[in-house]
């Protein structure tokens, strides 16, 4: 099955990864967050839980999974993309080995 992400911030820079969403009051359930490259995450100095999605080089799901705040996600060898959502509804759309697609409608995170 393939999921598209329509609507995503990039965070391709060592300090945009690392700040990632921490201190936001919100995040909109309707964009995701792209890390790349990215191989664990963690929810440190957040707000709201978070559906964190790992990826694979060809973007295919290895896990897929909620974190609270103030947490450290699992560390993924081969992982290279991960995506953050508010979306808790993602749990029941996407299974692992799913593919994803990245549309073109994305923000830069500088």
């Amino acid at each position: 099955m393939c999921f598209q992400v329509k609507y995503f911030d990039y965070f391709n820079r060592f300090h945009t990864r690392l700040l990632g969403l921490m201190g936001r009051a919100s995040y909109p359930k309707e964009r995701m967050a792209v890390l790349v490259p990215c191989q664990q995450v963690h929810t440190f100095f957040m707000r709201f839980d978070i559906v964190v999605i790992y990826l694979d080089a060809q973007l295919r799901v290895l896990w897929i999974g909620v974190l609270p705040p103030w947490r450290i996600g699992p560390y993924f060898k081969q992982a290279h993309v991960v995506l953050e959502s508010t979306d808790m509804d993602l749990l029941d759309r996407i299974a692992i080995g799913d593919k994803v697609q990245l549309a073109s409608c994305s923000t830069m995170v500088e």
